[in-house]
This record gives structure tokens, C-alpha cells and sequence, in this order.
């Protein structure tokens, strides 16, 4: 079955169950003990939806874990909350948040007290010796702007259910259509679970654009030289409220190390598609031949074509802001040449390089869309990260004020404190100007209630409380 073909779940399912066996022991990364092949209890399985079944008839249990960071990956695996933190815009007061190895959780007072929030159909692969579910790394939480009650949830993983890769168990990305009170594994066992982007059709929000990489995203993760896709590096699925009715791999082409970093649907034109792509040095297959940079498709995926060239265009695409309506795009890029910030105000057709290096801009969703909050990169040596504005798309900044100092970032990754304070998302409140928030690893959220000059640490990772939501 070629993954360009578009497949119907109950298909998928049917096809799936019949040549997948019901266990299976896989080699989990050190400090886990194997898959248990152990049947599982029927009692609750009406909780799952398709999807998900076929996760927990290929790995019936998850592995066991002490769920704390690690062996040489632990500085990486520090309780990162990455793009998880978010607010409801339905409901100002609701945000939530994902916290490596803690689990997912719910504030209904603008992030002063945190509770559990819930978890129905959704498969973990890893569990404490106790038997509560480890959640691993979530890259992004997004409530659908088209859509009341409707929330998107990314975890990490890599590989496919269906070639029995056991960090595939229950990953990829999640859809609730009610508000966050049961979830639906959109991610089939063909496609690779590890999910870095999502775009939702403006034209018709039951379709949605997931980015993924075409190999592991690490060397930790999996065999380097494995492939994880076939065509392309963006899924396009459909149907998303009955639980996603087809799915097709569409042909972007990949190359050495890449995956799809950011995904964009123009609100202005229907089937007009912007993709910015990663690509690492390391050795891996080298695909179709596509490299780091901007790509366009002016039909809903069906053919792409490069964005613009000369410098800025061909740099691997890390941490990109873009603006409404997709003139204005901030990337902070890293390359052999070292790590830089290039600008964009024509829709990723030129670039213009930064003297200073910003990290993890975003747009303001007040005024005209011209301004943008960000996060000056500086060494150690150089105290609290700056917190930055810009009135001109992204070209020039100004300090407002500085992050408190629990937050670091240094471009010359100086010891574990590079990853283990990393902020990693900029939220400006969708109502309040004045009010902004900074999520990071080790679990830490701060705000500011006058637009950055000021900050307040709200958590770290010993803030939250318990998580005792079995694994299944």
C-alpha cells in the first residue's frame, strides 16, 4: 500500500489487525525494561478510538520507567514544556500545558494553580514502576481558532506502529472535539508518529496539514538510516471530528535529515501551502534530494515548488514565527556556519540576516501584525536573556525588560544548563496586551503583566501536582 494513496480509517484498521500480531518485545532505550506482552483488559478499551486500538493490539503494555531525566540525554529530557503552553481563546483564564515525564495539565485562573486536566483515549508508552502513565516529550498544545471545543495535542515519538517501532505507541498527534474531555489518535500505524507542525485548513478546518521528519529526529531515537516516509514530509488528513476518514503522505520529497519544522495555511488563498524544512549534517539516506529552506504549494500539497534563493532561503528552518497573513516570517536558523536570525518581509521570497540572534519570536496577535516579542540569545556569561520587541516585522529590536533568571540560553551550549533552562515559547495573552507568557524546560512558566518589563515565575517542574493517571 503506497502512502500517496489516500486510505480510509475502517481500511487501515482492517488491513492492520489482520497482519499485526498482539505483542511483540522491542529494545527500548536504556533504563526501560521491554514491551509486556501481557493481554490487556477489554473493560475500557470503548475509551480508544481505531487508531489507538491498533497501538495497544501491537504493544499491549507500556514499558516501565523511573520517569525522571536520564543517562546522557537526561540535559535534554529536563521537564520540557516546548510549544505546549497555550491559552484558550474561548476562554481566557484556561490555559494548558504539557510537561515532559510530569503529564498534561489545566489552569483555570491564567496559570496560577495547575490541576491534571484529562487524558480518556489517549495511549501512553511509558509507565512508573506504580503503574501511572510517564508522558514523554509534547511538542505543541493548539486549540483550533475555526473550531469551538476543539484541541490539538502533539506528542513526540518516532517510527510506525505498524513496523513495530515501541516509541510509536499511542504518539503523533491527537484531536479532542470536546473540549479536552476524550481524545482521538488522528496518527495511523503507516505513518511515522513523530509530528513537528500542524496547519489547519482556514477553508475547511476538517482538514489538516501535520508535518513530520523523514527519519528519526535523533540519533537516540532510532537507527539513523531508518526512513519513516515514502513521498513526502506532510500528512494531509481529513475528517477530523469522525476520528480523520482518509489520510494521504503528500509528495513533498525529502531529503538527508530533514523534517518539516513549520506548516502554514494562507487564510487568503484556498490550497495555498507554505512548508519551511530542517535538515541536519548527519549521514542518512539522501531521498528525493530536498533541502533545507521554504517551499509553496499552490494545491493543497499536491506539487511544491522552492520559495525564492540566495542566502537565508537555503538554511534549515528551527524556530519560525509567521505573521498573520504570512508576509512577515522570523526564523532563527542553524547551520555549520553557526546559528543566526533572518527576517522575511515578503513571504519567505527574500531574507535579510540579523546582527543578534533572536529565539523563539512570535507575532503579536494585537494592531496591525507588524509587531513581534522574541528572546535575545546571549552566553551565560551574559546574565538573563533579554526580552525584545519589534515594531517592523522582526528587522530591528529593543529590550523591554529580561527574563527571570531560572531562564537561560546560550548559543555556545555551554554544560547541561543549555537544555535544562531553555525557554521555548512566547505567549502574548490573545485579549490583553499587557499580558505575556514564557514557557521553557524544567516545567517553567512565567508572565508579565506589563508586556515583558516585568516578569513573575509562575512553576517549575516541582509545582505540578501529581499526575496518577494510569498508563494504558
Amino acid at each position: 500500500m503506497r502512502r500517496t494513496r489516500l486510505v480510509t480509517a475502517t481500511i487501515a484498521t482492517t488491513l492492520l489487525l489482520a497482519a499485526c500480531g498482539s505483542g511483540g518485545e522491542t529494545t527500548p532505550e536504556d533504563g526501560l525494561s521491554n514491551v509486556s506482552t501481557e493481554s490487556t483488559d477489554d473493560s475500557d478499551l470503548q475509551d480508544y478510538s481505531p487508531n489507538a486500538l491498533l497501538s495497544l493490539e501491537r504493544f499491549s503494555q507500556p514499558v516501565t520507567t523511573q520517569c525522571v531525566p536520564e543517562g546522557d540525554q537526561a540535559q535534554y529530557q529536563w521537564y520540557r514544556t516546548d510549544r505546549t503552553l497555550t491559552i484558550d481563546p474561548r476562554n481566557t483564564d484556561r490555559m494548558l500545558v504539557g510537561v515532559e515525564r510530569l503529564g498534561i495539565f489545566e489552569s483555570l485562573d491564567g496559570g496560577d494553580t495547575w490541576k491534571p486536566m484529562s487524558t480518556t483515549g489517549i495511549v501512553f508508552d511509558m509507565a512508573k514502576p506504580d503503574g501511572a502513565a510517564c508522558t514523554k516529550e509534547m511538542f505543541e498544545i493548539l486549540f483550533d481558532p475555526y473550531v469551538d471545543g476543539r484541541i490539538y495535542l502533539f506528542f513526540g515519538g518516532t517510527g510506525t506502529v505498524e513496523t513495530g517501532e515501541w516509541q510509536a505507541r499511542g504518539s503523533g498527534f491527537y484531536v479532542s472535539n470536546d473540549d479536552g474531555s476524550t481524545w482521538t489518535l488522528l496518527t495511523v500505524p503507516q505513518m511515522n508518529a513523530y509530528t513537528s507542525s500542524l496547519a489547519i485548513d482556514p477553508f475547511d478546518p476538517e482538514t489538516i496539514y501535520a508535518g513530520t521528519a523523514a527519519i528519526p529526529a535523533t540519533n537516540t531515537e532510532a537507527d539513523p538510516n531508518e526512513v519513516w516516509v515514502t513521498d513526502g514530509m506532510i500528512y494531509r488528513i481529513d475528517g477530523v471530528s469522525q476520528g480523520g476518514t482518509g489520510w494521504r503522505e503528500l509528495p513533498t520529497g525529502w531529503g538527508q535529515a530533514t523534517r518539516a519544522n513549520a506548516v502554514w495555511a494562507d487564510p487568503a488563498v484556498q490550497g495555498r501551502l507554505i512548508m519551511g524544512v530542517f535538515s541536519s549534517p548527519r549521514p542518512a539516506p539522501k531521498g528525493t534530494g530536498l533541502l533545507a529552506g521554504w517551499y509553496e504549494s499552490l494545491d493543497s500539497g499536491d506539487t511544491w515548488t522552492s520559495m525564492g534563493s540566495g542566502p537565508g532561503h537555503g538554511l534549515p528552518v528551527v524556530n519560525p514565527a509567521i505573521s498573520r497573513d504570512g508576509s512577515r516570517i522570523i526564523n532563527a536558523t542553524q547551520s555549520e556556519q553557526g546559528d543566526a536570525t533572518w527576517v522575511s518581509s515578503d513571504g519567505a521570497r527574500t531574507w535579510t540576516k540579523l546582527a543578534e540572534s533572536i529565539l523563539y519570536a512570535v507575532f503579536d496577535p494585537h494592531g496591525d501584525g507588524s509587531a513581534a516579542y522574541g528572546i535575545r540569545d546571549v552566553q551565560l556569561s551574559e546574565g538573563p536573556n533579554p526580552f525584545v520587541k519589534s515594531t517592523d516585522g522582526g528587522l530591528t529590536w529593543t529590550t523591554v525588560g529580561f527574563l527571570p533568571e531560572a531562564f537561560k540560553s546560550n548559543r555556545n551550549n555551554e554544560g547541561p544548563v543549555f537544555r535544562q533552562a531553555m525557554p521555548s515559547k512566547v505567549l502574548p495573552h490573545p485579549t490583553d496586551p499587557s499580558v505575556i507568557y514564557v514557557g521553557g524546560a524544567a516545567g517553567m512558566i512565567a508572565r508579565s503583566n506589563d508586556a515583558g518589563a516585568t516578569w513573575t515565575m509562575l512553576t517549575t517542574y516541582t509545582d505540578f501536582p501529581p499526575f496518577e493517571v494510569p498508563a494504558r
